[in-house]
């Protein structure tokens, strides 16, 4: 028997141990799920748990293995739905998109790349290294669009996101070196801007 682990089952148990229930006391209780977003194209939120049927199409179709499937234990009616955890596994913004085109409900509709928001970074600079006087710049080139939807601020040496440019695909959170990790995507409805 091999000892070695496939990436994909690495990226699963990862996500598996978010999802731990707690052994503190006589009850277990499952946690609530972390910040986590919807593959590229999904509906709002409501509409989105009204259409769609759990059917995994978009998570077997994501060849980038950033696609998840929310676990049971979540119970009704997110248990069975697809979502992105960015501090796992970021979405890679496919110049195909192949999660919308697979959904048999519309609850991801056809997207452009270039029109993909699937949250905004936001920046903890208590956590932030840059934040603390080091010299760090990470999340920048590890960003899509770097210096337009993350840059480092000249004058004060920490991150700044541009709301309007961050797409939210958590390729910042992946790459930040804080630990614990200073950058989380928060979908759009849980975000003051």
């Amino acid at each position: 028997m091999s000892d070695t682990i496939s990436r994909k089952d690495f990226l699963r148990s990862g996500w598996r141990q978010l999802f731990k229930p707690s052994d503190d006391g006589p009850e277990k209780k499952v946690p609530p799920p972390p910040p986590f977003l919807r593959p590229p194209g999904a509906l709002p939120e409501a509409e989105f748990l009204e259409t769609c049927e759990h059917c995994g199409e978009c998570v077997e179709a994501c060849h980038q293995d950033s696609i998840h499937v929310m676990p049971e234990a979540l119970g009704e009616p997110m248990a069975g739905t697809p979502a992105i955890f960015p501090q796992i596994r970021p979405c890679f913004l496919c110049t195909d998109v192949p999660c919308v085109p697979v959904c048999p409900t519309g609850a991801l509709q056809p997207i452009a790349v270039a029109d993909i928001r699937l949250g905004t970074a936001v920046v903890d600079l208590n956590l932030c290294i840059a934040a603390k006087g080091e010299t760090c710049d990470a999340c920048v080139p590890a960003c899509p669009f770097p210096g337009t939807a993350i840059r480092i601020d000249t004058t004060l040496s920490i991150p700044l996101v541009d709301p309007v440019h961050c797409t939210g695909c958590g390729m910042c959170v992946t790459a930040c070196v804080a630990k614990p990790g200073a950058i989380t995507i928060f979908p759009f409805e849980q975000v003051q801007v």
